[in-house]
């Protein structure tokens, strides 16, 4: 039977006042209904640790209607239908109601916390929800699961706008340390809103703390997702170096917004802002576009913001533009922007293999500005750790998204990576660069080093660039910032094509295959990048009959194959993304 607390008829007698002053306004006079609709209203199941709900809770899949709680008379930290379950399961349940917090710590969800074992299936929240507070955490299904254990979230879904809190996500706020959570069939349809300088909020879970493992998989959101540092179209951040992250089968349609004047780092990822431990991303993507107005340091990539752990993404796109205006910086500051990641740096290496970005990246700023842009990864900083091993494998991966920059000062960009610096080697393999590069300083078709002895080895191998470069330094694949002999990159080239006439590299020491226009848009040179490919785990190394495998470049690419290439539509080789 569904309960509606403001309809007499679902009480026994809606009049009764021998519970007492239950709402907390002094007057015990009141009735039953008046005392759990007005006031502070309902006291949660569970309001304390010490008398937390135990047990099994099955809805029936039917209804709670007009929950109110308000906390500005209350002392809980634990707000909704439930504050604190622990080892409890909760079922086929639906919902709606306001739960308002004013300035007091309180976590808030249908359930606010959950300790120990949790399992929550079925579950559809329209509460509506919001609060002033900016530290503790707030989802649609849950606030938190904290305790150590195992949880399972499956087919729940948030249907209306959350606000505020310091970490928000439509199904759970946070993550504590030391919890291994899952999460399936999931999708968030409200807006969700945080304007604390300090914060982390994601359409499906706002943070992933230390030493914690998360699986996501069949998740959605589609709900507008507005911040002020920490932004992520499923996942706010992960935040720990020990944290292990994995994203099946899930995606982002919601837009992402960050405007602020706060001198801040500003984290904005499609799909998630930040990744500090080994995250996993496979057939997953990112459609919503991201905007962004600050006067701090943006990092700001279409499937990740900042990567400082290990990475590992397979057929995964982003087709969401970004769009910058850091005119109002009034200091000197830099900010990465990447069509699949923004910025890789410190320890891990990072594979991206069969993904793509399509989004367009605009970014508009001052003489204040400083900026890096990349069609797949802005910037592959690495570490100042001399005896760190730091590597980026691209494979089958392309970029035909356009990067239009027109910040004043110095720049960078390049269609798959827009500079790279203090790492171990870039490996790109069987891909190319389609997107067209506009705006002032450096540009390059494939990627931009910023060597100076700190990049160990750059590979390139069957790849190509067709992007029109527009900058005022160009180069259709490769520029370099150092062109010391003794200092640059030692850079391994085969099969490396670009159209004639053009300025393909500026170091004299490299010689890059140049076709005539009509040739790198025919068939032809469709037959020649399919030559290139030996087997489906083998190039062509060389002219002396040399091949170049994946096992034989890391062991943790040997089950990798090598796509084929087709002519496509606009008459230009394109990849077989199978």
């Amino acid at each position: 039977k569904d309960l509606d607390f403001s309809k007499p008829e679902d009480y026994e007698d809606s009049t009764r006042t021998d519970y007492g002053d239950i709402n907390g306004n002094g007057d015990e006079s009141e009735g039953l209904l008046l005392e759990l609709t007005t006031g502070s209203g309902f006291i949660p199941i569970g309001n304390s640790e010490t008398n937390s709900f135990q047990g099994t809770f099955d809805g029936g899949n039917n209804r709670v209607d007009n929950l109110y709680i308000n906390n500005e008379a209350l002392t809980s930290v634990h707000l909704g239908l439930f504050g604190i379950i622990k080892n409890s399961k909760i079922a086929n349940l639906t919902v709606s109601g306001n739960i308002i917090n004013a300035e007091k710590s309180a976590n808030m969800g249908i359930v606010a916390s959950g300790y120990g074992k949790i399992n929550i299936t079925n579950c559809y929240n329209e509460i509506k929800m919001k609060s002033l507070n900016t530290t503790y955490s707030i989802g649609g299904i849950i606030g938190t699961i904290t305790g150590g254990e195992s949880g399972v979230i499956d087919n729940c879904q948030n249907k209306v706008d959350l606000n505020g809190g310091g970490y928000l996500g439509g199904i759970i706020g946070g993550l504590a340390p030391n919890v291994k959570l899952t999460i399936t069939n999931c999708k968030n349809e409200g807006n969700i809103t945080n304007e604390a300088p300090i914060s982390s909020i994601g359409g499906i879970i706002g943070f992933q703390d230390s030493s914690s493992i998360l699986e996501l998989e069949d998740c959605q959101n589609f709900g507008k997702i507005t911040g002020m540092q920490k932004v992520g179209g499923l996942i706010g951040s992960d935040r720990n170096s020990a944290n292990v992250l994995t994203i099946i089968n899930s995606h982002n349609k919601g837009d992402l917004s960050v405007t602020t004047t706060e001198k801040i780092n500003i984290y904005v990822g499609g799909l998630i802002s930040a990744v500090n431990g080994q995250a996993t991303i496979k057939n997953s993507h990112n459609e919503g576009k991201e905007i962004i107005h600050t006067s701090g340091k943006d990092y700001v990539g279409g499937l990740i913001g900042i990567l400082t752990g290990s990475l590992k993404v397979e057929n995964s796109y982003n087709s969401g533009n970004i769009n910058a205006d850091v005119t109002s910086y009034q200091s000197s500051m830099e900010s990465i922007y990447g069509g699949l990641v923004s910025q890789k740096k410190n320890s891990g290496n990072i594979i991206l293999n069969k993904c793509y970005n399509s989004g367009d990246i605009d970014v508009i700023g001052n003489s204040y500005s400083d900026v890096y842009i990349g069609g797949l990864i802005g910037d592959f900083w690495g570490s100042t750790d001399v005896n760190a091993n730091i590597n980026a494998y691209i494979i089958n991966s392309y970029n035909i998204g356009n990067i239009n920059n027109q910040v004043s000062r110095s720049s960078r960009k390049s269609g798959i990576i827009g500079e790279s610096y203090l790492v171990s080697s870039v490996w790109i393999l069987n891909s190319y660069n389609g997107g067209n590069i506009t705006g002032v300083n450096s540009g390059s078709g494939i990627i931009l080093d910023n060597s100076n002895e700190k990049v160990k080895d750059i590979y390139f191998n069957n790849i190509y660039n067709y992007g029109q470069i527009n900058s005022v330094t160009n180069c259709e694949i490769y520029r370099s910032l150092s062109i010391t002999p003794e200092k640059v990159a030692k850079v391994n080239y085969n099969n490396v094509y670009y159209e004639k006439g053009l300025m393909a590299t500026n170091r004299s020491d490299i010689n890059f295959s140049s076709l005539d226009s009509e040739k790198i848009s025919s068939n032809e040179f469709v037959d020649i990048l399919n030559t290139n490919i030996v087997d489906n785990k083998t190039l062509k190394n060389g002219d002396n009959g040399e091949v170049l495998s994946l096992a034989q470049i890391n062991e943790s690419l040997k089950d990798y194959t090598f796509s084929k290439w087709q002519l496509g539509e606009n008459g230009y080789p394109e990849l077989i993304m199978e």
